[in-house]
C-alpha cells in the first residue's frame, strides 16, 4: 500500500472516528480507554508504551503520569463529550503521533488481517478496500468476520449486495451511507 493510500485511509478513519490526542472512554459496553483515531488501549501498559507528553511541563510524560492518566480516565463515566476526558495536566500525544499510531495499526494489524480474511484483498477495487478497512477498524477483524454475507458478496464482486450488507446498526447514518456509496462505485 502506498503512503498516499495510507494517508487516505487515515483521513477516512479520522472523519468517522474523530481524533483525540488525550485518552478518553469509547462508546463500547463497557467503555474502553481509547486514544488517537479510535485506538483502544487494553491496559495501562499499552498507554505507557506510547509517547505521551505532559503539555504543562513541556516534556515527555513520565510512566507514573501516563499510568495515572489512564487510571483516572478508566474511572470516569463513559459516553461523555471528548472534552470531559481532558485532564490537568494534559497528558497527550503529539498530532503527528496520532497519525503515526493509526498508520502502524493499519500496517501491522488491519491490512494483514484483511489480506487473510479476503484472499484477493489487494486485487479489490480501491473503494472496496477502503470500506473493508473502515469496517475492520470499526468492528475489529473478528467482528468483520461475522459479516459472512458481506464477505460472500465481495468475493462475487456483487457490489450492490456488498453495499446492503455493509450496514452496521451501531454506526452513524453518514458512515453507513459512505460505505454503501463506495461499494456501489466499484
Amino acid at each position: 500500500m502506498t503512503e498516499q493510500q495510507l494517508a487516505e485511509l487515515v483521513d477516512n478513519l479520522r472523519r468517522f472516528e474523530g481524533a483525540s490526542p488525550w485518552m478518553y472512554l469509547d462508546t463500547a459496553s463497557p467503555p474502553c480507554v481509547t486514544v488517537g483515531i479510535g485506538v483502544m488501549l487494553p491496559d495501562v501498559g499499552a498507554a505507557v508504551a506510547l509517547p505521551f507528553r505532559n503539555c504543562v511541563a513541556g516534556r515527555g510524560g513520565t510512566e507514573d503520569e501516563i499510568a495515572g492518566a489512564f487510571e483516572r480516565v478508566r474511572e470516569m463515566r463513559g459516553g461523555q463529550a471528548l472534552s470531559a476526558y481532558k485532564l490537568q495536566p494534559p497528558i497527550e500525544l503529539d498530532p503527528e503521533e496520532v497519525t503515526a499510531l493509526a498508520v502502524r495499526r493499519l500496517n501491522d494489524v488491519f491490512i494483514p488481517g484483511l489480506q487473510q480474511q479476503f484472499h484477493a484483498f489487494d486485487a479489490l477495487p480501491w473503494a472496496a478496500q477502503q470500506v473493508l478497512v473502515d469496517l475492520a477498524w470499526n468492528l475489529g477483524l473478528n467482528g468483520l468476520a461475522k459479516f459472512r454475507n458481506l464477505a460472500a458478496a465481495v468475493d462475487r464482486r456483487d457490489w450492490e449486495r456488498a453495499a446492503v450488507e455493509s450496514h452496521v446498526e451501531t454506526s452513524r447514518p453518514a458512515r453507513n451511507e459512505w460505505r454503501a456509496e463506495m461499494f456501489r462505485s466499484c
